[in-house]
């Protein structure tokens, strides 16, 4: 509790319904509180920022960030909620947030490190939910990348539920900036940021992007497993920080901890987080993700003794590296060679055609029960020339989401063979629907999807069977929306999300045909030097480029 007895926002009552307790931290921009929810019962946090809004302009800009900060609360599990927002009486702008039990990374790195497999898939989730902030929120229709802009330990909040699993959220998205889709960067005149984690670019007023982001993880990351910050500096001043990240080389993880004995792959990744060029860095939260999932399927072979076994996995990682095959792409091909069993083979040509389904050109979701599960699946039936003209075809799988105004999953299957039409299979899941959210929770474990063909002339027994991707990211992506799901209430109607959604499905189309396009174009190029289809099909650079279409 914190001064309790002279803080004058003890006991207000903020927008009506939501009462001050107790203060429970606070910052340069504001403090925040614990408070009481009069109307719906429950406790939420209030942020109250110091700076008074004094003008409309201001006031508009609040407001819209404010909004891009719920938006992506709505998505991802991975940022702090924003219930509610406005401007009281004193013209002091407040957050009305969800309350969350824990503490922040910063509080938790004063008193340890953090083991290995707990700092795996704490940045995970830290890359998902700035993963979310990086592919948009959508504004007047149109999608517009989030940057954060001042990720550091102390704005990510380690929530601990009921049952101790701890959950990593990103806050304070209330002075994030988006990216202008005409502009290559956001207004290089507004410095949003931390000194002691600022990119040099951003010090510099050049304006930011992704890598700003990714920069300031870097620096974040390596606190976590050392509890040191990787810039010696003498002072906190201005000049001392700038030329730190300027010129200074971050400290090796053996020169803070000689007893440290991490992975090599994961210091590289780290260090090249923290390069001063922002081309030198990963291009993409994808590519963190994806070296941290291959460490983490990696992890089991680790003794549980902390962090000191890594020969294993250094010694994978370069044979993967000798056989020209990246990390991220190795991935992606072995989700790939996912191949069927007989007996599950066997299982879905047995298969009938449910009785209360109409003999239509239609596609829908359902389940394959084998002896020891159940199966997510896409039921297609179409007629037995164009099931013919995409048994050799590529397909892509992926998935959108809408929290609001009612919680709805569009996945869509798309069969690509440029010799003829694309062939799209779309189908909604309804998350608050029993049977849907069953579908999305298998979906969620599994690598590959099962595609069933029934021919409209002979519709009886499934003529064809097919299965498609879907990659470890993907994954990771559905078990979100999932929990999320859950303190979603439903506003409308399912059918006005499934509305929502078909608009966004068709506007990306184009989109996912070019990288179909693509793909071919690289298989044609290939095929000039190896004339073997089974060579391509394990070709890396293939591979890279389809693994996922989003």
């Amino acid at each position: 509790m914190l001064e309790k007895a002279t803080d004058l926002y003890i006991n207000r009552l903020v927008a009506n319904r939501y009462q001050i307790k107790e203060l429970i931290g606070k910052g340069g921009l504001g403090r925040v509180y614990q408070a009481e929810n009069t109307l719906e019962g429950g406790l939420v946090a209030v942020k109250v920022l110091f700076q008074p809004v004094r003008n409309e302009q201001m006031s508009q800009f609040f407001t819209q960030l404010s909004g891009n900060w719920a938006e992506l609360g709505n998505k991802s599990i991975h940022v702090v909620r924003v219930i509610n927002y406005g401007i009281n009486e004193s013209e002091e702008p407040y957050y009305v947030m969800e309350y969350l039990r824990g503490k922040s990374l910063k509080n938790l790195i004063k008193t340890r490190f953090v083991p290995l497999r707990a700092f795996l898939n704490l940045s995970s989730q830290i890359c998902l939910g700035l993963q979310c902030a990086h592919k948009g929120i959508s504004v007047n229709g149109e999608s517009y990348p989030v940057i954060h802009g001042d990720l550091k330990p102390s704005n990510i909040f380690i929530s601990i539920n009921e049952t101790s699993v701890k959950t990593a959220k990103i806050i304070d998205f209330g002075n994030a900036d988006f990216l202008n889709k005409n502009a290559s960067s956001y207004d290089a005149n507004s410095y949003v940021g931390t000194l002691a984690y600022s990119s040099p670019e951003q010090l510099e007023g050049e304006g930011s992007d992704f890598r700003t982001d990714i920069y300031n993880l870097g620096i974040t990351m390596f606190e976590m497993l050392t509890g040191k910050h990787p810039f010696a500096i003498k002072n906190s001043s201005l000049g001392a920080w700038y030329k730190a990240h300027k010129y200074q080389q971050p400290l090796s993880f053996q020169s803070v901890n000689g007893s440290l004995n991490l992975p090599k792959l994961l210091e590289e990744l780290i260090m090249s987080c923290m390069a001063k060029a922002p081309e030198n860095r990963p291009q993409s939260i994808s590519e963190i993700l994806n070296t941290l999932n291959l460490l983490k399927q990696n992890s089991e072979q680790w003794p549980s003794s902390n962090l000191s076994a890594r020969t294993e996995l250094n010694t994978k990682h370069q044979e993967n590296e000798q056989k020209g095959i990246s990390s991220s792409t190795k991935l992606a091909v072995d989700n790939e060679q996912h191949k069927l069993s007989n007996e599950l083979d066997l299982t879905c040509r047995k298969s009938r055609w449910p009785t209360d389904k109409p003999i239509l050109q239609i596609v829908f979701p359902n389940l394959v029960m084998t002896d020891q599960e159940a199966l997510p699946s896409l039921w297609v039936m179409m007629p037995r020339k164009r099931i013919e003209n995409h048994l050799i075809t590529k397909r892509a799988t992926y998935f959108m989401c809408l929290m609001e105004p009612h919680p709805m999953v569009l996945w869509v299957t798309v069969l690509y063979n440029p010799e003829y039409d694309p062939c799209w299979l779309p189908c909604f899941l309804d998350i608050k629907n029993y049977q849907g959210q069953k579908t999305l929770r298998l979906l969620s474990k599994v690598s590959s999807c099962l595609l069933l063909f029934f021919s409209i002339e002979k519709p009886n027994n499934c003529n064809h069977l097919m299965t498609s991707t879907i990659s470890l990211e993907q994954r990771e992506l559905l078990k979100e929306w999932i929990i999320v799901s859950q303190t979603c209430t439903s506003k409308a109607k399912p059918d006005v999300s499934k509305r929502l959604l078909k608009e966004e499905y068709e506007n990306s189309k184009h989109k996912i045909i070019e990288r179909l396009e693509l793909y071919y174009s690289n298989l044609t190029n290939a095929l000039t030097n190896t004339n073997r289809i089974e060579d391509l099909e394990s070709n890396p650079k293939v591979e890279e480029d389809i693994k996922w279409i989003d």
